[in-house]
């Protein structure tokens, strides 16, 4: 709203003809037309929203486009997304991201380096099975028996351990488990004879030492019991070998005894697949 006191004289629009006041001090005297300041105002908003919705007209028309492909039989825009021509019932075929090249590259090259890796792992071994898989646990095991004094030390220990109860050791469980330490010696040297077969010095012997010693301290009657089990597990292959498909009988063996490192679990192996 103008004062009165402010208002000097009026005038015309020269576009319109509407009348307006002439403001003194607001306007500065700068003469200025508030209506037709107003007008172009109008004017402008106007061609603003033009713009805009000519833009995004725009926009929408290239998501469109990018949705769409041509039909290569009838030439009219088809989805993406659809099977088939909705004009002419043409199939059509969806090309394959790059994403999905990827990845079907990347699974082959791993699939092929997997296998690679796992026919040099299987080579290492002899197809006769008598190489054994575990090299490096023959390196840290001595191949020499100790003398009967020291197993008997040994047995000692065990026996004791296992026999004292509350401080008391109960004599007739511990002159039974020594008597079984000793039987088990005397085994452990008959088996020892097999020394200079690779099966046996190679897998069987460092395999039971490793398991049935701790600390130094060797259960001899369960370590000629293991040996035991594994000259078997060897007459075992051997028998399937003759029975059976002696290269798949190997085959097999070479997995198992490459994974487990010792004969018992390798005849098992080889028992559990030929019964299927």
């Amino acid at each position: 709203m103008y004062n009165h006191a402010e208002i000097t004289e009026t005038s015309a629009c020269p576009d319109c003809g509407a009348i307006y006041a002439k403001v003194d001090a607001q306007l500065k005297r700068t003469n200025q037309k508030p209506h037709n300041e107003k007008i172009k105002q109008i004017q402008a908003d106007a061609n603003k929203k033009k713009r805009v919705e000519k833009l995004e007209k725009k926009v929408e028309s290239k998501e469109l486009t990018k949705k769409l492909i041509q039909c290569v039989e009838c030439g009219k825009d088809v989805s993406k997304r659809a099977d088939k021509c909705p004009n002419c019932g043409n199939p059509i075929k969806k090309k394959t991201s790059i994403f999905t090249w990827f990845i079907t590259i990347f699974a082959f090259f791993w699939f092929i380096g997997f296998i690679s890796n796992a026919d040099n792992k299987s080579n290492t071994l002899q197809a006769n099975i008598k190489e054994p898989a575990t090299q490096t646990s023959s390196s840290s095991v001595s191949l020499q028996l100790k003398s009967k004094a020291d197993y008997t030390s040994d047995s000692n220990l065990i026996c004791a351990r296992n026999w004292t109860k509350r401080g008391e050791l109960d004599q007739r469980m511990y002159d039974h488990c020594m008597e079984g330490q000793m039987e088990g010696y005397d085994k452990l040297k008959t088996l020892h004879a097999f020394i200079g077969e690779e099966f046996y010095s190679k897998t069987a012997y460092p395999h039971c030492v490793k398991n049935w010693s701790k600390r130094g301290v060797v259960d001899t009657r369960m370590l000629s019991h293991c040996l035991d089990q594994e000259v078997e597990s060897v007459k075992d292959l051997q028998y399937y070998r003759e029975q059976y498909d002696a290269e798949q009988v190997n085959k097999i063996a070479n997995r198992a005894l490459y994974k487990y490192g010792s004969w018992k679990m390798t005849a098992y192996s080889v028992k559990q697949a030929i019964e299927r």
